[in-house]
């Protein structure tokens, strides 16, 4: 049948630890610090120039209509020059003695 493990704890558990100080810095990621205003403004000033390269990109992007409509002229364009240079080389046999 199954078996029970039972699995040693290297550390104490998290309820038992003490709490770490609450500092100002925010290199270690446990505070806002003073400079959290300078740092939102940047945050702001940079999801507006993402907003205008979206609107940019939604302005500029290629539908699947777009791109059917552009290979369909373009097979139509070498179905045509193709056409062109049997007939050319066709009557160039009978016409050109």
């Amino acid at each position: 049948m199954a078996q029970v493990f039972e699995f040693k704890r290297k550390l104490p558990p998290i309820e038992n630890q003490p709490e770490q100080p609450h500092t100002v810095k925010h290199g270690d990621s446990n505070g806002g610090g003073d400079d959290m205003l300078e740092r939102v403004k940047k945050l702001e000033e940079k999801v507006i120039t993402l907003g205008s390269d979206i609107a940019v990109i939604k302005a500029t992007i290629c539908t699947k209509e777009d791109l059917h409509k552009e290979l369909n002229g373009q097979t139509w364009k070498i179905v045509t020059a193709l056409v062109i240079a049997v007939l050319l080389a066709v009557l160039s046999k009978y016409f050109i003695k």
